[in-house]
């Protein structure tokens, strides 16, 4: 139907199959308000009616295109009126109807709907929006627990069900009982903090321990705040080790952990030994792998992990000293070096006996252990000791203890003498034991 002045309106849809194309097939038109999950053509123009579907003015045709389908517009030659496809509102083509066979290809992102109708005398315009939400239906973050010392990173991964949902934005958080032991990233390198408690596709992140504490990383689904997942962060003090080595002498004594102090500095106070002597020998010194020679009881800085080795002299006996002939005079004069005291040389006129010595010995303990030590820098469990010679006790709590007590006792138990403050004592002519006491940690 043709006259001057009127144009001729018709809007012909035929909807194929991209397999269509293979032999044996052939077009398939789709009835207003079906699901489309094939790819489809739409054609507009005045060419397609031997296609079969031509529609009038005004009427209203609607689809459903899953998500996927691709979908191509043709504007056909010889339709005199122009067409406009628009995408969720938004004019995406427009076509006067003198273009030569033109195409708009758009590929469905999410279900969709597609709208034509309302178009007039003078325009025809094809209307598609998206229109379906695919809901998260869960998250994950792997792993769910992770370890690490301060200044120690651990990779965080979150993953979104669905693979296609809609929204996969999500929002990280820190909290649990110290929130401030573990700072978020986005960086392998930790050099860009990551935005807490806001909206971002950033599924896999970095932590990094920050102080000693335990931290919870939570990751939540923008889209449905029901949806989290959650890792427990631990993350622990860097700590030094001392390893003790018996060289030669026999027992065992456990490492000990030397933590950061108040001061930013590793201290460690030396134990004393507690390995048993080989034959014929007694405690020196502990010979560091580090080259330093650490005395017991001295302080020491460290700068990372230390062996000591028990450092062993030959045994002195107390046998009354070493006899030196200094000539002059009638008889003879001796000079002697007493084993306990200075070590100095005491001139002494004429013959001097033999000085008596006693023992020191350390009752048994639980919760710690002890050694005893002279001036000189020989320690033990046992030793003998001449009188006024200047007693050393070592304490050494166990983990979880306290020391409470030092008491040293006469052998006959005729007196005893709280020594817990100063850690020393004067030698009687009497053989003494050292009993000291350790106490639980208060939980």
């Amino acid at each position: 139907m043709k006259h001057r002045g009127t144009k001729i309106l018709s809007l012909l849809l035929s909807f194929v199959l991209l397999l269509s194309l293979l032999p044996g097939m052939s077009l398939t038109a789709y009835a207003a308000g079906e699901d489309i999950t094939s790819n489809i053509i739409i054609r507009v123009g005045t060419s397609c009616k031997d296609d079969g579907h031509t529609v009038s003015s005004y009427v209203k045709d609607e689809y459903t295109v899953k998500e996927g389908v691709v979908v191509t517009f043709e504007c056909k030659k010889y339709f005199n009126d122009a067409v406009t496809i628009y995408l969720n509102g938004t004019a995406v083509a427009t076509w006067s109807g003198y273009d030569y066979d033109s195409k708009y290809v758009w590929t469905a992102k999410k279900d969709a709907k597609i709208n034509w109708a309302g178009y007039s005398q003078s325009s025809a315009n094809i209307y598609l929006t998206e229109t379906s939400t695919v809901d998260v239906t869960g998250i994950t973050l792997d792993p769910d627990a992770a370890s690490m010392t301060v200044g120690g990173t651990q990779t965080l991964t979150a993953t979104v069900s669905p693979d296609n949902a809609t929204d996969k934005t999500v929002k990280w958080s820190v909290g649990g009982t110290d929130a401030g032991a573990v700072t978020l990233y986005s960086d392998t390198a930790c050099t860009a903090p990551l935005a807490l408690n806001t909206a971002i596709d950033t599924l896999t992140v970095y932590a990094k321990g920050t102080a000693a504490g335990s931290a919870t990383v939570t990751v939540t689904s923008n889209a449905d705040a029901t949806k989290s997942a959650s890792c427990a962060v631990t993350v622990s003090a860097v700590t030094y080790t001392v390893t003790y080595d018996a060289n030669g002498g026999s027992g065992e004594m456990k490492p000990t952990k030397v933590s950061k102090n108040d001061e930013g500095k590793y201290i460690y106070k030396v134990e004393s030994c507690g390995f048993t002597a080989p034959e014929g020998k007694t405690f020196d010194f502990w010979q560091g792998s580090d080259g330093r020679e650490y005395r017991v009881g001295g302080e020491y800085e460290l700068t990372g992990d230390i062996t000591l080795k028990a450092q062993w002299k030959e045994e002195k006996k107390p046998d009354g000293g070493e006899k030196k002939t200094s000539g002059g005079g009638s008889g003879f004069d001796l000079v002697f070096n007493i084993p306990g005291a200075d070590n100095s040389w005491e001139y002494v006129g004429g013959y001097v006996a033999p000085q008596q010595a006693y023992r020191v010995s350390l009752a048994p303990m639980q919760g710690g252990s002890a050694a005893l030590g002279l001036t000189t820098g020989e320690s033990g469990v046992q030793m003998n000791v001449y009188p006024t010679t200047t007693v050393y006790v070592f304490p050494n709590a166990a983990q979880g203890y306290v020391l409470d007590k030092i008491v040293w006792s006469l052998i006959d138990g005729s007196a005893s003498y709280d020594i817990t403050e100063a850690k020393n004592f004067v030698m009687p002519a009497m053989n003494v034991v050292v009993y000291v006491t350790f106490q639980p940690l208060a939980s």
